[in-house]
């Protein structure tokens, strides 16, 4: 809105205003005049969308993300496996009247292999969360090397605006030095 163009816009936003009867309430008056005007700004000055910060990252990390949280999911999957084992042999144990090691054994074949699929889902897990690790690292830096490219072809003046884009998802955090006594 700050051009002449912006300004003979909003001109034409509030001259296109609907006019409501008199006789309806003050309320409801202003609110239609309210969201008449909100709409045509909506509509002729967009709000810019935000960068959000996985738009940063690449494909390949992304999958990464993927597969650990798949892993994950299988784990928990398997923690869920295990305390239903262990209620069955509870439960098993208590009607047939025998010990709770006795009840489990004859449940050893699922247990074992369950316990195959969380090994192997472990390791899935721990190599696509190191990959993952990896993978952000290489895709912060780079950019962070494109946005200091751009900026280093700017103007004195706009380099702020151009290094804006490196606080996303970040806060400042003032440190204060230790008061000495």
């Amino acid at each position: 809105m700050s051009s002449e163009e912006g300004r003979r816009t909003l001109h034409a936003i509030i001259d296109s205003l609907p006019e409501p009867d008199w006789d309806i309430e003050v309320h409801e008056h202003w609110q239609i005049l309210e969201d008449a005007v909100h709409d045509g700004l909506k509509q002729h000055f967009p709000e810019k969308q935000r960068k959000k910060r996985i738009d940063i990252f690449s494909q390949r990390t992304r999958s990464f993300l993927d597969k650990r949280k798949h892993a994950k999911r299988i784990l928990e999957l398997h923690d869920d496996y295990q305390i239903t084992s262990m209620m069955t042999s509870t439960w098993r144990a208590w009607k047939d009247g025998t010990t709770l090691q006795h009840a489990a054994r004859l449940h050893w074949w699922p247990d074992a292999t369950m316990a195959m699929v969380k090994a192997r889902s472990l390791m899935i897990f721990r190599t696509a969360a190191s990959e993952l690790r990896k993978s952000i690292k290489q895709d912060k830096a780079d950019f962070i090397d494109q946005v200091v490219l751009q900026a280093d072809s700017t103007k004195a003046s706009d380099i702020y605006q151009e290094l804006k884009p490196l606080r996303i998802g970040g806060f400042f955090i003032n440190i204060e030095k230790p008061k000495e006594h």
